[in-house]
């Protein structure tokens, strides 16, 4: 027989024991939990002596537990041992590790970004590049989450990483030096314009705070500050009380700037503004975007109902969920959401609603939505992000550079052509460029792919199989030649947008991250709206004027 770990007893009877604190208050629910659990732990014991093939009972609880959590919402995790790290880069913005960011393409693991004078980096690993293997273990097809295991450790540990890299046929092997990782809060802030500040938030850490205010009271410094741009566009959030801190920075003493309502109503924590702010009068734009959430979203819906600033871009992600940390036997974690929070106005802006999606109850019609009011009588409503007080749409791209960005055709080509070209990291995109790109198109066949060329080569699939006559045969492959050719006539029609998708590319692989900052922001429609509120005065005030009630 198997012999149960320490690890998955710990966690069963971690839960049978903490139910007897609920046994005065909620006899009936205190019953319903022992009998689900005696039912759980006889299920976990009989299938872990007697399956058929032998479990691990620690692997199997685990799966148990995900699937568990799972059922609640997207937020609420059992985080092991080995992953603590994640939590350590969620709350101090430090883990130890590589210092890289992956993803998935064609279903494998692609390096998507290499922090600059960090491990990886200083080892020579680069954008684009395939892992294969970390040590004796083949990561290629790991989902991206699941790498941490093997990258996140002890500072000053190594690893031997093998790689992937551009059309070679061989693989690349680096040794690469694990390090404590510090994750910059505030990654860029400096002047955009005449008197206008420009500061970008990335994450809520413990350190955030300080980041902001050493950033905003060097911009102050200048003398000639008028006005702010506070950037929170796809700002995954982070710590509450981050959040809390960097609105006090703006806000008058005693402003209320988010509650958190529990399961029992009558805990209700109201978070107050009770320290000096910073600025008060300071006119301030918030930039957010489909991916600003969390701790971004309550940053500016306070700021937005306290009518301190103008929030400008795109509707924010929804997420009015509070999470808390609890700590598990063997250094394990829990992360449970635990309330909801409201901003000033009293909305929570919470999308979805995990509770009526278990029970498949269909969502609330928009025009069922309730409305609140900021301080000065202005409409916001509920449920559903943050709404801008300026909305500026998402840039469009014509069709075919969709469908290029869409299967990655520039990331794929970046990996391509720097792998085999030397290039002017000034002029990075110029005509041969270009040319090399349609060729690397045909190459992969991107064109055959594309839906009319495959529909037509199908169509005469079909009629040879079919003995169709050689004039019909001879119709089809002339369209379908045609069809190819249109396709490449796109790639001169829309040769500009090409080339700036291009530069934006190779500038991801060339440029450090502040020179690549620096030009981003000389092209940004967001920046571009938002510095010509704050040059405006009266359109400034007549924005955060509302009709008060």
């Amino acid at each position: 027989m198997r012999r149960f770990s320490k690890k998955a007893l710990a966690i069963l009877s971690i839960l049978l024991l903490s139910t007897g604190f609920m046994m005065v208050r909620h006899p009936e629910l205190l019953f319903a939990i022992n009998k689900s659990l005696t039912i759980f732990g006889e299920v976990f014991r009989l299938v872990s002596l007697y399956y058929v093939d032998e479990i691990d009972p620690e692997k199997f609880i685990q799966v148990g537990l995900e699937e568990m959590l799972n059922y609640l919402d997207p937020y609420t995790q059992y985080v092991t041992e080995d992953e603590s790290g994640t939590i350590d880069m969620l709350t101090t913005g430090r883990y130890g590790g590589f210092g890289i960011s992956v993803g998935r393409l064609d279903s494998m693991l692609v390096i998507l970004n290499v922090m600059e004078g960090y491990g990886a980096d200083k080892a020579g690993l680069q954008r684009g590049d395939f892992l294969y293997k970390v040590d004796s273990v083949i990561v290629l097809h790991l989902p991206p989450g699941k790498l941490r295991s093997y990258t996140y450790g002890k500072p000053g540990t190594e690893a031997t990483v093998v790689v992937l890299r551009g059309p070679r046929p061989d693989t690349l092997t680096f040794r690469v030096r694990r390090e404590e990782i510090h994750l910059e809060n505030v990654s860029y802030f400096g002047m955009v314009d005449t008197g206008i500040g420009y500061i970008r938030l990335e994450r809520f850490s413990q350190k955030a705070p300080r980041e902001v205010k050493e950033a905003l009271e060097q911009l102050k410094a200048q003398d000639s500050l008028r006005g702010l741009i506070l950037d929170l566009r796809n700002n995954p959030g982070g710590l509450l009380e981050s959040a809390v801190a960097i609105t006090e920075f703006f806000v008058p003493l005693g402003s209320t700037i988010v509650s958190t309502i529990g399961r029992d109503s009558s805990e209700r924590r109201v978070y107050i503004s009770d320290s000096t702010p910073l600025d008060t009068t300071l006119p301030l734009v918030v930039l957010i975007n489909e991916q600003s959430a969390s701790a971004s979203e309550i940053v500016a819906g306070a700021l937005q109902d306290l009518d301190r600033a103008v929030i400008v871009g795109r509707r924010s992600f929804g997420k009015g969920l509070v999470q808390s940390i609890f700590s598990l036997p063997y250094e394990g974690t829990l992360k449970m959401t635990t309330a909801r929070y409201y901003t000033p106005s009293g909305r929570c802006i919470q999308k979805i609603d995990y509770s009526a999606k278990r029970m498949h109850i269909l969502k609330k019609a928009d025009s069922l939505r309730k409305i609140f009011y900021t301080h000065h009588g202005r409409p916001v409503e509920e449920s559903n992000g943050i709404l801008p007080d300026s909305v500026v749409p998402r840039p469009q791209f014509p069709k075919f550079v969709q469908v290029l960005r869409k299967h990655r055709m520039f990331f794929r080509f970046a990996n391509f052509y720097l792998a085999t070209h030397s290039i002017d990291s000034a002029h990075p995109v110029n005509a041969t460029t270009l040319q090399a790109f349609t060729q690397f198109l045909m190459q992969e066949r991107f064109f055959d792919k594309q839906s009319l060329p495959a529909m037509l080569s199908q169509a005469r699939h079909v009629a040879e199989e079919e003995k169709y006559s050689d004039s019909l045969l001879t119709l089809l492959n002339a369209a379908r030649r045609l069809a190819q050719a249109e396709l490449r006539r796109l790639v001169t029609i829309n040769q500009a947008i090409i080339q700036k998708q291009l530069q934006r590319e190779f500038a991801l692989r060339l440029y450090p991250k502040r020179i690549r900052t620096e030009r981003s922001l000389t092209e940004d429609p967001d920046l571009r709206a938002a510095t010509a509120i704050l040059h405006s005065p009266a359109r400034y005030s007549e924005i955060l004027a509302g009709s008060l009630h």
